[in-house]
C-alpha cells in the first residue's frame, strides 16, 4: 500500500486506491477529507434522520469503526447505531472498536476539553492489525 515507501499511508493516493482495487466494487464510496460521514456518497441520508445512519449501500466488504467513548462531538451510540445498520444491511465483516476515555482524535479527553493530539498507540495498533488481517493476507 505504501507506494512511495515513506512509512506513511496517504488516504487519497495510497489507501483509497488500494481499498478500491480490492473491494470488488466499480464505484467504491470514499469519505471526503472534510465533512465526514454526512458527505460520504451513498452512505447515508444523515441530515434527514437526525444523525442516525439508516440506509447503507450494498457494499459487503470489510468495514472498521473506531470510536472514542469520551467523544463529545460524535456520541459512541452513533457508532453502535452504525454497527447495527451494517448488520441489518447484511454486512457480515464489520468491526466496532471503542476506546474508553478517548475523544474524537483518540487522545485522552477531559470533559469538554477534547485536545487535538496524536492518537494513542493502541488505536494505531488496532488499525494496523485490522488492515493487515484483511488486506495483507498471504
Amino acid at each position: 500500500m505504501d507506494k512511495n515507501a515513506d512509512g506513511l499511508l496517504d488516504l487519497q493516493s495510497e489507501l483509497y486506491p488500494f481499498l478500491q482495487a480490492n473491494s470488488g466494487m466499480d464505484n467504491f464510496p470514499t469519505v471526503p477529507a472534510l465533512g465526514g460521514a454526512r458527505n460520504a456518497a451513498g452512505l447515508a441520508d444523515w441530515e434527514n434522520n437526525g444523525g442516525v445512519i439508516t440506509v447503507l449501500p450494498a457494499y459487503k466488504g470489510p468495514i472498521l469503526l473506531l470510536q472514542g467513548e469520551a467523544d463529545t462531538q460524535v456520541p459512541v451510540q452513533s457508532a453502535r447505531n452504525t454497527e447495527a445498520a451494517l448488520t441489518k444491511a447484511g454486512n457480515t465483516d464489520h468491526t466496532l472498536k471503542t476506546y474508553p476515555g478517548l475523544g474524537p482524535t483518540f487522545y485522552p479527553a477531559k470533559g469538554l476539553d477534547q485536545p487535538l493530539c496524536p492518537p494513542q498507540n493502541k488505536v494505531l495498533q488496532d488499525l494496523g492489525d485490522w488492515l493487515s488481517q484483511r488486506f495483507l493476507k498471504q
